[in-house]
């Protein structure tokens, strides 16, 4: 079966908006894919928040009424309901390696034109530092794959008809932005079972490690986040991190860019422990803190 028969009848067409001289108008048009069989579709957020009507539209044609069941502004996914829309689930990777040169395809509906598909390659993954998306506070895959209006909220799919990633946003041409499967699955997860996405809080300012910073820490390379500014009496000040500080692993996992820090911290719920490794100048320290609630 090829990738798109596969994935298409598993994603819909959304038209947002609301009446306009007494006929439904749509304001935002865009795409969404089946996440389970209960009826639940993901889509990005800017589609369809402050929206009054939202329609969903099958790949025969027939035409729902959604309604909103949450959504998250910072990462830009929202989660919808449709009742009795009858369609399968897109097939999700539980843990895609996805690496620069791999071939993938988008599937949406730019401009309105339902169900097409483009295809391309991943030009980069883990992008934090998407110009103008630096609010964003997930994970990205960047590819090369065409995507324009309409496009938002579909998916982004491997060779093998695996879901890798939800189309969120482009720059200029050839610079395509999809938010990692795994950041989409936390977000939506959250959502059903709280109705919100309630991130952790640690109250510091992370800033990129200069070359001087990493050897004054002996470090062979600048990697992790330096602090910059803690939140007085936050929990990484009550844990006893210090401005100057960088942070060289979460959980065990190394961190190779420092906004990688803000999404796991906001990706951990809060009242968990988080362990840290921290170079404090030459000192390698284990460092517990607990996580909070945003004020």
């Amino acid at each position: 079966m090829s990738v798109f028969a596969r994935i298409s009848p598993s994603t819909v067409g959304i038209a947002a908006g609301g009446p306009d001289g007494g006929r439904f108008k749509a304001k935002r048009l865009g795409t969404a894919l089946v996440w389970d069989i209960n009826g639940h579709l993901v889509t990005n957020a800017h589609l369809v928040a402050e929206s009054e009507t939202i329609r969903v539209r099958r790949r025969d044609g027939k035409v729902f009424v959604a309604r909103i069941i949450g959504l998250d502004v910072p990462t830009d996914l929202a989660v919808l309901k449709v009742d009795n829309l009858q369609l399968k689930p897109v097939p999700r990777t539980v843990a895609p390696n996805i690496k620069p040169g791999q071939w993938v395809a988008a599937i949406g509906h730019p401009f309105g034109m339902e169900h097409s598909i483009a295809v391309g390659v991943v030009s980069a993954v883990r992008r934090f530092d998407v110009p103008g998306l630096t609010q964003h506070r997930a994970e990205f895959i960047q590819s090369d794959v065409a995507i324009f209006k309409g496009n938002s909220g579909g998916p982004l799919v491997n060779t093998r008809g695996e879901v890798i990633g939800l189309n969120t946003a482009k720059k200029g041409e050839g610079l395509s932005f999809s938010t990692h499967i795994s950041a989409v699955a936390l977000v939506v997860d959250r959502i059903l079972k709280h109705g919100r996405f309630e991130r952790g809080f640690a109250g510091l300012y992370p800033q990129a490690v200069s070359f001087q910073a990493a050897e004054n820490a002996d470090l062979s390379e600048p990697y992790g986040a330096r602090v910059r500014a803690l939140v007085g009496d936050g929990p990484a000040d009550q844990a006893g991190l210090q401005p100057g500080d960088i942070i060289l692993a979460i959980n065990g996992r190394r961190i190779l860019h420092h906004r990688a820090v803000a999404w796991q911290i906001a990706a951990t719920p809060p009242g968990r422990v988080v362990n840290l490794l921290v170079a404090r100048e030459d000192e390698r320290l284990n460092i517990a803190m607990t996580l909070g609630r945003l004020p």
